[in-house]
């Protein structure tokens, strides 16, 4: 979910493992020269939802990388089929409540824009995590992030991986 640590954690986490990091927001960004926002207002959701999937199909093509998810990248099952064939995914699982708290002052958000009716930013996280997590909960690794710091949730997925990879080669 967006406020989750994706972009921080994964930055953070390919330095550690010596990959390469990719932000898919970003990468979507540079590949339409438009903002996130810019995209969802002027060609629509399902138009970002496919610039996004095909981004993605090039990153794990070409990169052996950390790549941070949009948070709502895994709502087609192609792309859960993907990531599970060339890596692993990671869900950063986070409380409606501590999302809400990191995304106080953020006004970049499409989905979290205040014409909605009258409806808090909390209910439209509460509404959209209900919505999502069905298919985060598909991931091979879980870790909560509720009150952890970036280095902590690194220090935690760092050791989970490096204690597959052990599995794996035993």
């Amino acid at each position: 979910m967006m406020g989750a640590g994706k972009s921080t954690v994964g930055a953070r986490l390919a330095a550690r493992l010596k990959l390469q990091f990719f932000d898919l927001d970003d990468q979507i960004e540079q590949r339409l020269n438009k903002t996130v926002r810019e995209i969802f207002a002027s060609q629509g959701e399902e138009a970002f939802r496919k610039a996004e999937r095909e981004t993605l199909q090039e990153l794990v093509a070409e990169h052996d990388a950390v790549i941070a998810l949009g948070g709502g990248s895994l709502q087609g099952g192609k792309t859960i089929d993907l990531l599970r064939r060339t890596g692993r995914l990671v869900y950063l699982q986070t409380s409606a409540d501590e999302l809400e708290k990191r995304l106080r002052v953020d006004v970049s958000r499409p989905l979290l824009q205040s014409d909605s009716g009258g409806v808090s930013r909390l209910e439209t996280l509460s509404a959209l995590l209900t919505a999502r997590e069905q298919h985060y909960l598909q991931a091979d690794i879980i870790i909560n992030t509720n009150q952890k710091t970036p280095e902590q949730m690194v220090e935690e997925l760092a050791a989970l991986l490096e204690e597959e990879d052990a599995h794996a080669k035993a």
